[in-house]
């Protein structure tokens, strides 16, 4: 795809990305202890941070702006009670949501970038 066709996904898309993201976390996890009743915002927030670098990735064929995403993540996440092990689980449910709603040829770019999250998470 092009980068404006990736753009126009994305605006066309983001709030059913994220609201999907959410809904699968509230099945999976309503109540993550970490974070307590606040389950459902995080998720939210999580998902409204995370869709649009993803955008950026794809539009730039850059995986590497992921680095800084892990980076900040290792740093930050245990802070706000979300373990890094538990944050690997929801990027793997959030690939969930890219095969279900993103355009076939944007897909398997989509499920690397965030593999490469993962990986970088895991270092």
């Amino acid at each position: 795809m092009e980068k404006h066709e990736i753009k126009e996904f994305f605006e066309e898309n983001e709030r059913k990305i994220n609201e999907r993201f959410v809904e699968l976390m509230m099945e999976v996890i309503p109540n993550y202890e970490g974070f307590g009743d606040k389950s459902e915002h995080n998720y939210r927030a999580g998902s409204g941070f995370l869709t649009p670098v993803l955008q950026t990735a794809l539009m730039t064929d850059s995986p590497a702006l992921m680095d800084f995403q892990a980076s900040w993540s290792k740093d930050r996440m245990p802070h706000y009670g979300l373990e890094i092990p538990q944050l690997k689980n929801n990027l793997i449910l959030y690939k969930q949501v890219i095969d279900e709603a993103f355009p076939d040829e944007l897909q398997a770019k989509a499920n690397s970038i965030i593999d490469h999250l993962v990986e970088q998470l895991s270092e």
